[in-house]
Formats: structure tokens, sequence, C-alpha cells
């Protein structure tokens, strides 16, 4: 697991970012000169991937954080499971859960968002934040390992599953 330390640095690092990034976007463009500059740029990436509809937004000071409160809930969320995942699992063991997990963390957020798409009723902010963070938590716990595996195997060395330490394939012997 060369690549294993190196990957999962990488993607602690860029959630970091990604995360500070949707702070920076209010504190920036409530600061003056080229400090606001960069928070309206900031804004402008975070709209390609968000509607940014400053009544379901955090906000600091009055400015609404670069993404909505689930965005940003998805996102801080994923940075903790990131954060947690060497010591849960190990980033040397590149496994994948069972693929039930992920669906059981998304069931808070589709039951939270789906009500909406019909105008049954409007979610509040902390039940946004609240499906949001369990959702990305759990995403870091499939993303982490699934992107050590493919750099691994992208870098040419061999990636042993849980099965194949086992002595269990599904491989075929032809002859």
């Amino acid at each position: 697991m060369k690549y294993a330390k190196t990957t999962y640095s990488i993607i602690l690092v860029g959630a970091a970012l990604w995360c500070a990034a949707i702070v920076l976007a209010p504190v920036c463009a409530a600061s003056p000169g080229i400090l606001k500059g960069a928070g309206l740029i900031l804004y402008a990436f975070f709209h390609s991937i968000c509607h940014q509809i400053s009544e379901r937004s955090f906000s600091i000071g009055g400015m609404p954080f670069g993404v909505c409160a689930r965005c940003a809930a998805i996102y801080f969320g994923f940075f903790a499971g990131t954060l947690i995942y060497p010591f849960a699992r190990g980033v040397a063991r590149p496994d994948l859960p069972s693929r039930l997990f992920l669906f059981i963390a998304s069931v808070p957020t589709i039951v939270d968002a789906f009500p909406l798409r019909f105008g049954m009723y409007e979610a509040a902010t902390a039940s946004r934040a609240v499906t949001g963070s369990i959702l990305g938590f759990t995403l870091a716990f499939f993303i982490v390992p699934a992107a050590i595996r493919a750099v691994s195997e992208l870098a040419g060395t061999r990636t042993l599953t849980m099965y194949q330490r086992k002595g269990i394939s599904n491989a075929t012997e032809t002859r």
C-alpha cells in the first residue's frame, strides 16, 4: 500500500480546503478590496454545484456560506468521516463497506428532500444539516478506500481485497 497514505492525505487536505472555501466565501465577500473579489469568485464557483438560496444556508455576519446548509453538511460530514477513517478502518486496508450502509445513510436525506419537490413542506435548516452530515460522513468510507484502490491499481501496485487475503477469489482458472 505504497500510495495509500499519500492518497489519503491528498483527500484529507482537499476536503479541508473545500470546506475552508465554503466558509471563506462570505468572509472574503464581506471584506474590502481584492478579498471581496475572491469571495465573489468563490460564490460563482459554488453556484455551479449548489442553488445557494440564502434562506437555506448557514451564514457568517449576515452573508450565506458558499453553499446551502445541506451541501455544507455533506462536505463537512465528508471531512469529518475522512478524519475518522484511518482510526476506524486503517488506511492500508481499502475494503469497501457494504453498499447497504450507503443506502441507509441516503434515506434520511431523501426523506428530507423528497417532500419539498412536491410542495408538501419545507425542511428546516437543522434537518438539512443533520441528514446531509450523515450522508457526507458515510461517503468518506466509500470514497477514501475506492480512491486508494484506484491509485494503487493505476500505479501498478496490487491491492489485496479482504477476499484475496483470505484466499477466496472469483477468478477462474483457464488451462
